[in-house]
């Protein structure tokens, strides 16, 4: 199965069972219907495994009980699906966050490829657009994955292109990254927006399920701002 099959909120269970066998297809469900989450209560992927229970629930005349089970991107809850009796009971909202990035930065217990059964997509994100559409104009940043086919619209990942910076050494483009990661927490603009430790200094930008479109678009003219702040000071 390709890793791009699971895109932002696709419903998962257990692989043995992912759904009921036609011989037990009249019985199900026979108990409580079992939905997790791996966000924290009232965001929107919470929201949305609600709504998708209440409609599931109506068609199948069952009953639920939604548990968010947040942490470590939201691997915990799937960890608690792939355990769970597999008997189409137990469903998880998954998301590429935690069956494609996950899987390359965390040593997992599962194979999110083997051990999830894909079930539906339930939603689309795209924060990435946001991004893509704001940088569009700008020639100071581009996409750290050139190939579109390979970047992620969760964990959004920028590299800074400017001829000034990359005419900087080493060590100042790295002052001057964090300079700008420093400058957008200082003004509450943005919290933890830093690139991976192992990536190139830049800017990453978490547009996952919790994150609305609309922020990320207000975000993107402090990324401009702060940029060239700091590089006046360079």
């Amino acid at each position: 199965m390709n890793r791009r099959r699971f895109l932002q909120g696709s419903i998962s269970a257990a692989t043995a069972s992912a759904l009921p066998t036609a011989s037990r297809a009249q019985q199900y469900p026979t108990k409580l219907m079992r939905y997790l989450v791996g966000f924290p209560p009232g965001g929107s992927a919470d929201l949305t495994m609600r709504q998708f229970a209440f409609r599931l629930d109506a068609v199948l005349g069952a009953k639920n009980v939604i548990e968010n089970v947040a942490g470590a991107s939201s691997t915990l809850a799937a960890v608690q699906t792939v355990r769970a009796e597999p008997d189409g009971h137990t469903l998880y909202l998954g998301s590429n966050v935690s069956q494609v990035i996950a899987p390359v930065m965390l040593k997992l217990s599962y194979d999110p490829l083997t051990a999830l059964a894909p079930i539906s997509q339930v939603t689309t994100n795209s924060n990435l657009v946001a991004v893509s559409a704001g940088y569009g104009v700008k020639n100071w940043a581009a996409f750290l994955a050139e190939d579109p086919a390979t970047r992620s619209n969760t964990s959004i990942c920028l590299k800074i292109t400017d001829p000034a910076y990359l005419a900087l050494s080493a060590e100042d483009q790295a002052k001057h990254a964090k300079s700008v990661v420093s400058m957008l927490d200082k003004e509450s603009a943005a919290y933890d927006i830093g690139s991976y430790r192992d990536a190139p200094a830049g800017i990453r930008v978490w547009g996952g399920a919790t994150v609305e479109t609309s922020d990320v678009e207000l975000l993107l003219p402090w990324l401009d701002w702060a940029y060239e702040a700091v590089k006046a000071s360079f």
